[in-house]
């Protein structure tokens, strides 16, 4: 699950650019009326993202699921922009290596962490 997801976000560089900048940039520049429809489409989105988690770990609760889902986007979002960074940053990174330390793989990282989170939470007390 978290190896397909990784391989799949990672082909589609378009939605992981827009997960990386919708928090930090996208929301705080749209009205009322264009937030409430994109929350809309998210929750759905969600949801619908939910529903594999079910289907491959069937020990996961719809809690847990979305729970999954909703990782799996602040993960990408966040792996995006630190494995992207602006090109004064990547020169930097090219001048001297040994600064390069957050600088991790993409599909790489994103699949662990899933597999860690998706571990966890099939461990969790909780649940």
């Amino acid at each position: 699950m978290a190896s397909g997801l990784a391989m799949s976000f990672a082909s589609n560089d378009m939605l992981c650019e827009l997960l990386s900048a919708q928090a930090g940039i996208l929301d705080h520049n749209v009205s009322t009326e264009v937030a409430t429809e994109y929350e809309r489409g998210a929750h759905d989105a969600l949801a619908g993202l939910a529903g594999p988690f079910q289907q491959v770990l069937p020990e996961l609760g719809g809690q847990q699921a979305t729970e999954a889902a909703r990782m799996t986007i602040v993960l990408v979002g966040a792996l995006w922009t630190r494995t992207h960074p602006a090109p004064a940053v990547r020169a930097v990174y090219t001048a001297d290596p040994s600064l390069a330390f957050l600088l991790p793989s993409f599909t790489a990282t994103l699949e662990r962490s899933l597999t860690l989170f998706l571990a966890g939470l099939l461990f969790d007390p909780d649940r």
